[in-house]
């Protein structure tokens, strides 16, 4: 609330979610919490200080699947144990943001 969205970056999120406990670990995603995970560069105007942010989709059988802007293109991203065809694995996952209780 009243943050433009050049102002609100992931590493914002990150900082804000963190100071209201609201920051868990990737095995803890729940669908629609937000992601956050390094990204140098075509991760979008949110994409600061190599941080970007996604929205997950699920986390089962160890792996995460959310989508993100990411390499100018929103993308299926996959971290953690399986992935599949056509979806782009992520390397790290800083952690995750639940966006409700």
């Amino acid at each position: 609330r009243g943050e433009s969205s050049v102002a609100y970056t992931a590493a914002a999120h990150r900082a804000r979610a963190q100071a209201a406990g609201a920051w868990v670990d990737a095995g803890q995603a729940l669908p629609g919490d937000v992601v956050l995970f390094p990204c140098r560069s075509g991760c979008g105007a949110g994409a600061a200080d190599g941080v970007a942010a996604g929205v997950v989709e699920q986390y089962a059988e160890g792996t995460l699947r959310f989508i993100a802007y990411v390499d100018g293109e929103v993308r299926a991203c996959a971290w953690g144990g399986g992935g599949g065809d056509g979806v782009l694995r992520i390397g790290k996952v800083e952690g995750v943001s639940r966006t409700w209780p």
